[in-house]
């Protein structure tokens, strides 16, 4: 039962990483598409997010 009960604890840890990660990103391209309807270019979004700028062309792109 201990195992179980650890098996589980360990399971739910990892949803809600992973909930939190995907949350990140959902968020970050909400970002990247309101700056870029604002006129920014990529260097600029990059530039204020610090993301890469390959990280945000991936994310564009994952969009469409």
């Amino acid at each position: 039962l201990m195992q179980l009960s650890t098996v589980y604890t360990q399971r739910l840890e990892e949803a809600t990483q992973k909930g939190l990660e995907q949350g990140i990103e959902l968020e970050q391209k909400r970002l990247i598409r309101n700056l870029l309807s604002k006129g920014l270019t990529i260097e600029e979004i990059a530039e204020l997010t610090e993301l890469s700028s390959q990280e945000i062309t991936r994310l564009i792109s994952e969009e469409q």
